[in-house]
């Protein structure tokens, strides 16, 4: 069903799903409210991971980033925080729909949105629990840097171009954070467009991408995780190049261990990438999913938001 709710006055459209009516146990349900990664994304991005709450006994809501189909507005022009009071007004949303439980609401973000949930997480009570996937514990720009480091090493790039792409994205991080004017700044990365490096930089080649890039580079995710006390999930793949595991597997735990948050669990799967695919065989672009993840997810929603005394 189609949905419409308003994030500091823009207007965003999103698809709402709850289990087949009849469906043992009943309402009022559970909730799972997505939260997407960067770049522009749609609801219809979350379809399979709706279907298989739905079958599990949890309603959900996904909508369109701002700008991206039926959503007005533009993601460019958000803070993380922005994004953060975005997801709050999409838990407000799910929490006024017939049969939803509002005291058992989740919010779910992979990549980017695995900033922008333990946020959102941080600012309000209303959210019962955070599930994270692939989400960074390092600020935007450390992320970054490991990631074009990481994706070049990968692609087989010489040692001596990917010591240029660094010195060039360090620069270029410089000039973001001086405020110099972003049409300059754009027209001197354009000027290295025939370098083996250059897709790596990721932006489109586009000011909008370097202002927003500007807004959350320095973004630390600590803060806000120290003040995460509801049960909280991270999931990552050991084969990721865009996020780095290990720092933030450690970061998110010390965070969590300082908010005095006895209810989080942290996983890193082998042979996972950042999409939490398993390598592709064959004839296949990009492999399976983790067979077991909705699995592992379901379980773990069923633990943190179990029924309350005389609700279904």
């Amino acid at each position: 069903m189609d949905v419409k709710f308003e994030s500091q006055g823009t207007q965003l459209t999103g698809s709402f799903r709850r289990p087949e009516p009849g469906r043992k146990g009943g309402g009022p349900y559970p909730a799972v409210a997505f939260v997407d990664g960067s770049g522009p994304a749609e609801r219809d991005d979350w379809d399979d991971e709706a279907e298989v709450l739905a079958g599990a006994g949890f309603a959900s809501l996904a909508w369109d980033k701002p700008g991206v189909g039926g959503s007005g507005g533009d993601w460019r022009d958000q803070s993380l925080q922005d994004r953060a009071a975005e997801a709050l007004a999409a838990v407000a949303c799910l929490a006024a729909q017939e049969d939803v439980d509002p005291a058992r609401i989740v919010l779910l973000g992979g990549s980017q949105g695995g900033w922008v949930a333990p946020l959102a997480a941080s600012m309000s009570p209303t959210v019962a629990g955070v599930i994270s996937l692939s989400g960074p514990g390092v600020s935007p720009y450390q992320q970054e840097a490991y990631r074009v480091e990481a994706m070049l090493r990968h692609a087989g790039v010489a040692e001596e171009q990917i010591a240029e792409a660094m010195a060039f994205f360090h620069h270029r991080a410089t000039r973001l954070r001086r405020g110099d004017d972003l049409e300059e700044v754009l027209a001197e990365q354009l000027a290295h467009r025939d370098a083996p490096w250059f897709p790596a930089l990721g932006d489109d080649g586009v000011v909008e991408h370097l202002a927003f890039m500007a807004r959350i580079y320095d973004y630390d995710p600590a803060p806000a995780l120290e003040r995460v006390t509801c049960p909280l999930l991270a999931i990552w793949g050991q084969r990721d190049i865009y996020v780095p595991v290990a720092a933030s597997a450690e970061r998110f735990a010390a965070a969590l261990g300082r908010a005095g948050n006895g209810s989080f669990r942290l996983e890193v799967v082998p042979d996972a990438d950042h999409g939490l695919r398993l390598p592709a065989t064959g004839d296949d672009e990009r492999g399976p999913r983790i067979p077991d993840l909705m699995d592992m997810i379901v379980t773990w929603l069923r633990r943190a938001l179990p029924p309350r005394a005389g609700r279904g």
